[in-house]
């Protein structure tokens, strides 16, 4: 797997069990979070490792191509960035996304239909 697209991986598992909190939390309420000193939760040390993964490959292609270490780094930025758009595009916008499914009649119908068709127009 490419670098880039494991990175942007790693941050999408990470968005999606913070968003899904709930389900992933060890929390029993026998502590209050915010008064822990000096530890860092699982989500911040992968967000970090991220990072550091970023800044590593960034070195490795600054390296190669004897170029400039803080573009190289933008760039890598960049490309994951877009990794990362890529994976979440289907669960960016549920509500948007749940419109094919609503059959809507009367009045309203020829409106929400051309209000759609632009919608898709402006998204390609």
């Amino acid at each position: 797997m490419d670098m880039v697209k494991h990175i942007a991986t790693l941050q999408a598992q990470t968005l999606n069990r913070l968003r899904h909190w709930g389900r992933y939390s060890t929390f029993d309420g026998s502590y209050d979070p915010r008064t822990t000193t000096a530890k860092s939760d699982k989500e911040s040390m992968e967000w970090m490792m991220c990072d550091a993964m970023k800044a590593e490959l960034a070195m490795s292609r600054a390296r190669e191509t004897n170029r400039d270490l803080e573009t190289t780094f933008m760039e890598v930025q960049w490309e994951v960035a877009i990794e990362l758009g890529r994976i979440l595009a289907e669960t960016i916008d549920p509500a948007i996304a749940g419109t094919d499914g609503v059959k809507i009649e009367g009045k309203r119908a020829e409106h929400v239909g051309y209000v759609r068709k632009i919608w898709r127009k402006e998204r390609k």
